[in-house]
Formats: C-alpha cells, sequence, structure tokens
C-alpha cells in the first residue's frame, strides 16, 4: 500500500499545526502508566489519571524500566528493564509491587505486546542476529526479530525469521489472530506489516519509499491502526501521527505537530491517543493526550527529566 508522504516542516504553513487545546479534550478516562527520566541514568515507570491526577512512581531502582505495557485485564503491566543486566522483559502487578523476570539471555529484548487472554507476550530481540557478520553498515547496529513467549518465560518462539529484515515495534491485535509491526528491509524505510501469531501470512500494510512507517498501534475495535511517519531521507523532517484502516487503506494524519509525535496508545473507548512528543527545543519529551480527530491536545504530566512510552490501561 502506497501513499503520499505528508510535507516536512520546510513546507507546512506553521498555521497548521496543531496548538495545545486542552480545553476541547473530551474528558479521557482509564490510567496511563509511562516511563520517566528521574536522573541522568535512571528511568522509572509512573502511572497516572487520564486527567493527569494521581501521579504515582512504581519502580525504583538503579539503572532504566522502559516501555510499559497494561495486560488485557489491567491487573499486570509488562515492562524492559536493565535492573538484571542487560535489556530485559519483567512482569509486575499493576500497583508495582512483585516483579518478575520474564526473559533472560544475553542479548537485549524490547517492546512487550500482550496477547488477548494474557498468557503471552510478542517482543523484539536481537538474540538470534547479534553475531551475525553481515559485512555492511548492518554490523553496525543492532537487527531485531519478533519472538512469542508465555508470560511465565516459557517457550520461546521466534516469529520472524529473515535476519536482513529489522522487525519492530509488535503490536497484538485485539481479536488476537494478527500482529502488526514495523519492518526494515535491507536499508529502506520502514513500513508497517501484519503477520498471524504462528508466523505464517506475512503481509505489507503500509509502505514508502521516502517516509518511513513505525510503532503501530491497534485501536481497541480492532479497526484502526495509529503510526508514527517519519522520512528516513529528508533532512529535518517532523514525525507526525498517522491512522489507517486495519487492511492499510484510508491512511490520514490525526495531528501535524511543530515536534515530534511519537508512540501512539489508545485509550480503552478509542475516543483518544497518547503519544510522546519533544519540546520546542528538542531536548525534552514529555506524554500528552488528544482526541483520535488530532484536536485537543494537552501536556499530561510535567516531569522535570521528561517522559515517554505511553500506555493507556484497558479499562
Amino acid at each position: 500500500m502506497h501513499f503520499e508522504p505528508l510535507a516536512t516542516e520546510a513546507t507546512i504553513d506553521m498555521a497548521q499545526f496543531n496548538p495545545l487545546d486542552p480545553n476541547s479534550l473530551v474528558a479521557p478516562q482509564g490510567k496511563i502508566a509511562f516511563s520517566a527520566q528521574v536522573e541522568y541514568e535512571n528511568h522509572e515507570i509512573f502511572v497516572v489519571n487520564a486527567d493527569g491526577s494521581n501521579l504515582v512512581r512504581l519502580t525504583n531502582q538503579e539503572g532504566f524500566d522502559n516501555d510499559p505495557v497494561w495486560s488485557p485485564d489491567g491487573s499486570k503491566i509488562a515492562f524492559v528493564s536493565t535492573r538484571f543486566g542487560n535489556w530485559d522483559i519483567c512482569i509486575m502487578n499493576a500497583d508495582g509491587s512483585n516483579v518478575i523476570r520474564m526473559t533472560d539471555h544475553s542479548a537485549n529484548d524490547f517492546h512487550p505486546s500482550w496477547s488477548r487472554d494474557g498468557q503471552k507476550l510478542v517482543f523484539q530481540s536481537n538474540r538470534d542476529t547479534q553475531n551475525i557478520k553481515y559485512r555492511d553498515a548492518r554490523d553496525e547496529f543492532d537487527i531485531y526479530q519478533l519472538y512469542i513467549v508465555n508470560i511465565d518465560g516459557s517457550d520461546v518462539q521466534r516469529l520472524t525469521q529473515n535476519p536482513y529484515t529489522n522487525d519492530w515495534n509488535p503490536a497484538w491485535l485485539p481479536d488476537g489472530k494478527h500482529i502488526v509491526f514495523s519492518s526494515q528491509a535491507d536499508f529502506d524505510a520502514f513500513r508497517i506489516e501484519i503477520i498471524e501469531p504462528d508466523g505464517s501470512n506475512r503481509k505489507v500494510l503500509a509502505s514508502d519509499k521516502i517516509f518511513g512507517c513505525n510503532q503501530p498501534a491497534w485501536s481497541p475495535d480492532g479497526k484502526q491502526i495509529a503510526f508514527m511517519e517519519i522520512s528516513s531521507k529528508a533532512r529535518n523532517a517532523v514525525p507526525n501521527l498517522l491512522m489507517m484502516d486495519s487492511h492499510g487503506s484510508n491512511i490520514h494524519p490525526i495531528s501535524k505537530l511543530l515536534t515530534p509525535g511519537t508512540s501512539p496508545s489508545w485509550s480503552a473507548d478509542g475516543k483518544h491517543i497518547a503519544f510522546d512528543s519533544s519540546d520546542y527545543d528538542g531536548k525534552k519529551y514529555t506524554i500528552y493526550i488528544m482526541n483520535t480527530d488530532g484536536t485537543g491536545v494537552t501536556s499530561l504530566v510535567n516531569i522535570p527529566y521528561g517522559s515517554r512510552s505511553a500506555s493507556w490501561s484497558p479499562q
């Protein structure tokens, strides 16, 4: 599926960008978990009500805790952590108690997403690609593939099998039948693809030779996918948030922000999207929420060092 790229910041009239307009935000419900930088080399997981009230810190340890994601029943949160050395996936209760290390590997594991029944996670890892000698620019950075694991850490299964593609940011469809993710073949721009949990029927949903498609997020009803678009070639391009139908059609922007819009997460009722955006000097990322039509852009929290990776609770 090909779509026309949005204009870059050099060609968009500044008046087209959505200003902060909290008065037009339809009252959001639920809770939002996110990662915040509390010190230079320390990130922790927090949770806050969707109206910005009742901020609670869930983790407190040295190192980095990132990428929180709620279980389907809202009782647990999966996240990634360096507390055991390298990046591993952990699970804790929604109140921050009973942290369990779920993956234990010398490679790095990132971006968990829960299956519908809450019994499995899909995630990205470089565990089978970290020692490959590509003899090209791939040797300078990590190549990731997708894996599925039971929540007790057993039966790790490799989902994507091509070591020459970089597969990132998996997200399980609410009906449990498909997983959407972003993929980079060779050195092309990232595209949005879909695959079944047994590794079959891998298909491309959205791609563009200049503008990359990344960080897909299913809507709660499974009918739409929000994602980030960013040029891999044009200088000073601003990442913006787009939306498409689940089959890859009807691609359209839902934000035209002066600063980057990344990492979308839907509210349980499908009426709002949380996302990250940097401030205007590009040095601090903050969690924002908005209506799904792009109106009502509102800052959620004000953490001194910044906050990222919002995940909206399922209730």
